[in-house]
C-alpha cells in the first residue's frame, strides 16, 4: 500500500490527538476512579500529581530510548535502516494498544484498593510508548508537523465535552458514574490509539492494498474478544479471545511482511506473539478467584516459575543482542557524525554477522556539520518550545484559576484555558498550512514566497505577555498582602492575566513543535535535508521533555516549600523572605526548590504509591 499525503496527515492528527489523551482523562475522571479503588477524595490532587510527574519521566526516558534506537539503525544499509525506523514506530504504536487495552481491563475488571498501584503504573507505561511512538512519527513524518498541533490542540475540548456529556446521560439513566464514566473515556483511548496504530501503520508501510485491508480486518477481529472479556469481566471470554488474538497476530504478520520475509519481519512477528503470550501470562495470574475458582488459575507462584523459564531461555539470545547492540549503537554514532560510512553491524539479515566500515562517504551520511546546520537553523522553534512548555509548567499550576483568584471563577476561567488551548493551536496550525511561517524567517527567496519572512521574527513579541504576566502573577501569589494582589484576586483582571499568559505560552509551544522540521530541511539544504531534519524533529522533542520534566519537579517542590511556610504565618512566624531583597528572595526560593525537586525525583524510585494513598 503506498503511502499518501492525506494518510500521512491524519496519522500525524492522531498522534498529537493520542499525546496527552490519557492524561487528561486522568485529570477528569480520577476523582470517580479513586472512589471505585476505595481511595479518600482527598487524595486526587496526589494521586494526579504523581501520574503526571511520573508519566513525564517516562516520557523524556521514553525520547532518550528512542533516539538511541535510531542510532542504533543509523549504520545499517539504506533499505535495512528504513525498515528499522518503521519497524520501531509500528511496535510502538502496537505498545501504546496494548497498554490501553490492559488499562481499560485493570479498571473494569478490579474493585478495591489493591488494584489501584497496577493502575497508576499503566498510566506511567502509556506515556512512555506514547513518547517512544513520538519519536518514530517526528523522525518519519516530521514534515506533517501541522496536524499534530491540531490535534493536540483539540484533544482537551474532546476530552472535557466528552466528560461532561456522560455526567450528564449516567446521572439521568442512574447508573454507576464511578465505573461507566471512567470506563467509557478508557475504552476511548483504546479506540484512538488502535485507530492511531492502523492509521500510522497505512502511513510506513510499504504492502499491497489487499494485504493491508485483510491485516486491519484480522486486527478488528482480535480485538473484538479482548473488549468483550474486559468489559463483561468474562474470565472465559478473555482468555479464549487473548488465545484467539495471538493465532489472529501471527497471522497478520505474515501478511504484513508478505513482500519482505527477512529476519527482520520474523523477528517482529515473534515480538508480537511474545506480547501477546506475556499479556495473557499475567492477566492470567491477577484474576484468580473471579470468574472461575481459584484452583483453575495460575499461582503467584506458578507464573513466577514460568517467568524464571522464560527468562532463561531467552538469556543466551539476550546476552549476544546487548553485545550486538553496544557495537551498533557506536556504529551508528560513528556514520552518524560523518566519521565512517558503514553497512552496519549486520551487513545482511540473512547473512554473516560483521562489522564493515568504509571510508567516510559525505553524500550518504548526515554527517556532524550538517546536524549542526540544521539545529542552528531551527534555533528558534527549538528555543520556543523550551521556553513555552518548561516556563509554562513551573507557574501555570501555581497561579489562577488556583490561588490568586477567588474560587467561584476557576470553573470559568479553566474552561477559557480550554478554548485558549484550541484556538491557540487552531492559528498555529493554519499559520502553517497557508504561510512561511514552518521555513526560515528571513527575506525573500526564489522558492516562491511574496513576502518577507523576517516579519515572522515579531512572534517572538509573545515572550512578553507571556513572561511579563507570568513573573507578575507569581510575584503576586508570593506577595499577598500588598495592594496589586488584593486588587488582582478580586478582579477580572486576574482571569484575563492567566487567560493572556496561558495562549502566549500554548502559542509559542505550538510554534515551536509545528515549525521545526521545515527550519531545520531549509537551512541543510536539498542534500538529506528531510533526513537532518527528522533527527532534529526528535532532537526537539527530547529537549522539550527533558526541561519539562526539570521544571515540572521545580514547580512542585517550590509549591510544596511554600505552602510550607505560609501555613506557618498562622502560627505566627515570620515569612523567611519579609527581610531579604528580590534577588535574595529568588534566590531562596530557587535553592529551596532544586533540594525539594531533587529529593522528590530520588524518592520517586522508592515511592509506595498504594500506601501513599491509603494513609
Amino acid at each position: 500500500m503506498s503511502t499518501s499525503q492525506p494518510i500521512e496527515q491524519v496519522a500525524m492528527f492522531l498522534i498529537g490527538f493520542n499525546f496527552t489523551q490519557m492524561m487528561n482523562v486522568y485529570l477528569v475522571g480520577s476523582e470517580f476512579a479513586l472512589k471505585r479503588f476505595e481511595i479518600s477524595a482527598s487524595k486526587v490532587s496526589f494521586f494526579v500529581a504523581s501520574c503526571h510527574s511520573a508519566r513525564s519521566l517516562a516520557t523524556l526516558l521514553a525520547s532518550v530510548v528512542g533516539n538511541i534506537l535510531l542510532l542504533f539503525g543509523e549504520a545499517l544499509s539504506d533499505q535495512a535502516k528504513d525498515l528499522w525506523d518503521k519497524a520501531g514506530g509500528i511496535i510502538s504504536a502496537f505498545l501504546l494498544v496494548l497498554v490501553a487495552f490492559l488499562q481499560l481491563n485493570c479498571f473494569c475488571s478490579s474493585h478495591g484498593h489493591q488494584y489501584v498501584v497496577r493502575y497508576y503504573w499503566l498510566h506511567v507505561y502509556s506515556g512512555f510508548c506514547i513518547g517512544l511512538l513520538l519519536i518514530y512519527a517526528f523522525k518519519l513524518l516530521g514534515q506533517h508537523e501541522p496536524y499534530f498541533i491540531l490535534g493536540l490542540a483539540l484533544i482537551g475540548c474532546f476530552v472535557s465535552g466528552l466528560h461532561y456529556t456522560l455526567r450528564k446521560i449516567l446521572t439521568s439513566m442512574q447508573l454507576d458514574i464511578n465505573f461507566w464514566l471512567v470506563a467509557i473515556h478508557l475504552l476511548v483511548v483504546f479506540l484512538v490509539a488502535f485507530l492511531n496504530f492502523i492509521v500510522f501503520t497505512a502511513a510506513v508501510a510499504a504492502v499491497s492494498s489487499a494485504a493491508f485491508a485483510a491485516w486491519v480486518l484480522l486486527l478488528i477481529l482480535a480485538v473484538l474478544p479482548f473488549l468483550a472479556g474486559s468489559i463483561l469481566r468474562s474470565g472465559f471470554v478473555l482468555r479464549a479471545g487473548l488465545l484467539f488474538s495471538a493465532g489472529l497476530m501471527t497471522v497478520a504478520g505474515l501478511l504484513f511482511f508478505a513482500g519482505n520475509m527477512s529476519v527482520t519481519g520474523l523477528l517482529f512477528i515473534a515480538g508480537l506473539v511474545t506480547f501477546i503470550f506475556v499479556g495473557y501470562a499475567t492477566l492470567l495470574s491477577v484474576r484468580s478467584g473471579e470468574s472461575a475458582s481459584a484452583s483453575s488459575q495460575p499461582t503467584e507462584d506458578t507464573f513466577a516459575a514460568l517467568s524464571v523459564v522464560m527468562f532463561l531461555t531467552i538469556l543466551p539470545f539476550l546476552t549476544v543482542l546487548v553485545m550486538l547492540a553496544g557495537l551498533q549503537i557506536l556504529a551508528g554514532l560513528l556514520v552518524l557524525t560523518g566519521q565512517v560510512k558503514s553497512t552496519g553491524l549486520l551487513s545482511s539479515f540473512a547473512g554473516t554477522m560483521t562489522f564493515t566500515v568504509r571510508v567516510k562517504d559525505s553524500s550518504s551520511s548526515p554527517g556532524l556539520n550538517k546536524l549542526k546546520l540544521g539545529a542552528q537553523a531551527a534555533w528558534a522553534p527549538i528555543v520556543m518550545a523550551v521556553l513555552g512548555l518548561a516556563f509554562m509548567y513551573v507557574i501555570y499550576p501555581v497561579i489562577a484559576p488556583i490561588l490568586t483568584v477567588e474560587s467561584s471563577r476557576h470553573h470559568t476561567i479553566l474552561l477559557l484555558g480550554l478554548i485558549i488551548e484550541f484556538s491557540s493551536g487552531v492559528i498555529v496550525f493554519l499559520l502553517t498550512l497557508y504561510s512561511d511561517i514552518r521555513y526560515l524567517w528571513k527575506e525573500a527567496t526564489a522558492s516562491g514566497n511574496t513576502y518577507p519572512r523576517q516579519y515572522f521574527n515579531f512572534l517572538w513579541l509573545f515572550l512578553i505577555p507571556f513572561l511579563g504576566f507570568g513573573m507578575t502573577l507569581l510575584w503576586a501569589l508570593h506577595h499577598p498582602n500588598a495592594n496589586f494582589a488584593k486588587t488582582l484576586k478580586y478582579s477580572v483582571w486576574g482571569g484575563v492575566m492567566s487567560c493572556l499568559y496561558y495562549f502566549s505560552a500554548k502559542f509559542i509551544s505550538n510554534i515551536g513543535y509545528g515549525c521545526v522540521h521545515g527550519h531545520a530541511k531549509e537551512g541543510v539544504g536539498s542534500t538529506n535535508g528531510e533526513t537532518i531534519a527528522g533527527y532534529v524533529s526528535t532532537l526537539n522533542v527530547f529537549l522539550a521533555n527533558l526541561f519539562l520534566v526539570l521544571f515540572t519537579f521545580l514547580g512542585n517542590a517550590h509549591l510544596s516549600n511554600f505552602f510550607m511556610y505560609t501555613g506557618k504565618l498562622a502560627e505566627g512566624h515570620v515569612f523567611p523572605t519579609d527581610s531579604m531583597g528580590w534577588i535574595k528572595a529568588c534566590w531562596f526560593w530557587f535553592s529551596c526548590a532544586s533540594s525539594g525537586a531533587w529529593k522528590n525525583f530520588i524518592s520517586m524510585f522508592n515511592l509506595d504509591i498504594k500506601e501513599m494513598l491509603l494513609n
